[in-house]
């Protein structure tokens, strides 16, 4: 008998703990029917991580103007076009790898203003 009573307050333990580590996500205050206010959680909403979308196209930026750096322009361009001639992914990398002005922009501070 003992063994059930703790088993049933093991699950007791546990259902109570879940409650509150989704509580503790956020919670909304809710009106029960015999007018207790009870907190309930928060309903979890999938949203778009614009952080790291942004995040990414620094990164993707910052890349192409360090590569358009090192090799120069016409080496860099030269590089491009022998992409766009490739499979349909080395067409795909040549179209993200098009100097833009933030990537020419880059590339002139990275040199100096050469």
């Amino acid at each position: 008998m003992p063994d059930q009573q703790q088993r049933a307050f093991e699950q007791r333990m546990r259902r109570i703990e879940r409650s509150q580590r989704r509580l503790a996500a956020g919670s909304v205050a809710a009106i029960s029917e015999d007018g207790l206010i009870i907190a309930k959680p928060r309903p979890v909403r999938m949203r778009f991580p614009w952080r790291g979308l942004l995040a990414i196209l620094v990164i993707v930026v910052g890349f192409k103007g360090f590569l358009h750096a090192q090799m120069g322009p016409t080496a860099y361009e030269a590089a491009v076009v022998q992409l766009q001639q490739g499979n349909v992914g080395e067409q795909i990398g040549a179209y993200i790898l098009l100097p833009d002005p933030a990537t020419l922009y880059l590339s002139n501070w990275l040199t100096g203003g050469a």
